[in-house]
């Protein structure tokens, strides 16, 4: 359940970073980044599977400034 939202966030993530929407794509993140957090949480996750996740999204982010 968890790695099933943690995809389709991140898909959405990826669309708006592909429709060069940076503002929803920050939007988009946060949710993304929750989701990865509670699968962390829950044990789903590695603690450095999930950094490395958000950290990746987050370079994709910041390369459209």
């Amino acid at each position: 359940m968890y790695s099933t939202r943690i995809k389709t966030s991140a898909k959405k993530v990826l669309q708006s970073i592909g429709e060069k929407n940076k503002d929803q794509a920050v939007r988009e993140f946060r949710e993304f980044s929750a989701h990865v957090d509670k699968a962390v949480k829950k044990g789903i996750f590695h603690s450095n599977t999930g950094a490395r996740r958000k950290s990746r999204m987050q370079k994709k982010i910041n390369a459209l400034a």
